[in-house]
């Protein structure tokens, strides 16, 4: 692996070790996800700051709040990286308040979107952001009513945050998503293959994309590494986005992998597979994804770019979403 990546792998396991033995209430999926956040920005994990946004959801918040559930630990990260985190919570409250009334029912994964608004748009615009969330889940809705799960909260606001018009995106998933099904397995569920669409609505023309996630998908499959599972497809999109060639992203994620199994407490019998390949592929994503952009220091960066930011986030967050529930239901 190149040396960027390896510094950012590194920087994984020391972010990792240090947070794992705080919040012993608290699963060590949700800490690994923390640790990753902090690896994506590039930053070294900030226990204390952490622990302080923590004390903070707990202080200023009643014990029924979305934000006082499992994925408290993961929102205290969020916050914690901000240079105004009582703000940004404060912020991010009102923003919660706002998704209610507009009947969003979820409290937890509205807490979680509420974060995500509040920290990446400025406070002028979170009306305009709700309001653009709200259209593009009803225009999911009407078009995959029977397919629509609660995480649909957040792939909603995360494409309210990119540059997409509701309507003409809800039509281009729709158009996406019938590729997906005469592509990909009879047997695979149709939430799956639908968050595989919203993830490709974000890339390029949507024969281009199928064309080019299959093409990927064989690549990784002949290396013996498969992202075709309900847990990893949305990475799977993500990574067909990446202008890089299939067999070095292959044999990239088998380094990472390899290296990452190697360490304390990410073992086999510690860490699945599938949530090692989560980690494995934001790793690669976002150091990639950064290079483009430093590459870039003198001009705009392109939606391109952006929106493969965007769409790496959301395969992130569909990620933690599902290892809470899975948390939930034992």
């Amino acid at each position: 692996m190149n040396g960027q990546l390896q510094n950012n792998v590194s920087l994984f396991i020391e972010n990792l070790d240090a947070i794992k033995n705080d919040f012993i209430w608290h699963g060590g999926n949700i800490k690994r996800l923390a640790a990753l956040v902090y690896t994506i920005e590039g930053r070294k994990i900030d226990r204390d700051a952490i622990k302080d946004c923590f004390d903070m959801i707990k202080n200023e918040v009643g014990v029924f709040s979305g934000f006082r559930g499992l994925l408290r630990v993961y929102m205290a990260s969020s916050l914690s990286l901000s240079e105004q985190p009582k703000q940004l919570f404060d912020d991010a409250i009102q923003v919660y308040n706002e998704l209610k009334r507009d009947g969003f029912w979820s409290p937890e994964f509205l807490a979680l979107v509420s974060i995500e608004i509040a920290s990446n748009a400025d406070k002028e615009y979170h009306s305009y952001v709700i309001n653009r969330s709200r259209e593009f889940y009803r225009e999911l809705k009407a078009n995959h009513r029977h397919a629509i799960g609660r995480d649909n909260y957040i792939i909603a606001t995360m494409l309210a945050l990119s540059e997409l018009d509701p309507h003409q995106a809800a039509n281009r998933i729709k158009q996406i998503y019938q590729l997906v099904r005469s592509n990909f397995s009879f047997f695979m569920s149709k939430p799956c293959m639908l968050k595989l669409s919203k993830m490709l609505v974000l890339g390029d023309n949507p024969e281009d994309c199928i064309s080019n996630i299959l093409r990927l998908n064989r690549s990784l499959r002949q290396h013996k590494i498969r992202l075709d599972r309900s847990y990893t497809l949305p990475s799977l999109g993500v990574l067909s986005m990446l202008s890089k060639e299939h067999n070095d992203l292959a044999n990239d994620i088998l380094e990472v992998m390899s290296y990452l199994r190697s360490q304390q407490g990410l073992g086999a019998f510690s860490v699945a597979r599938q949530e090692l390949l989560l980690y494995t592929i934001s790793i690669i994503v976002s150091t990639y994804a950064s290079n483009k952009v430093d590459a870039m220091a003198n001009s705009d960066v392109t939606s391109s770019i952006v929106n493969i930011v965007i769409a790496q986030h959301v395969a992130m967050l569909i990620a933690v979403v599902t290892a809470t529930a899975a948390v939930s239901a034992r």
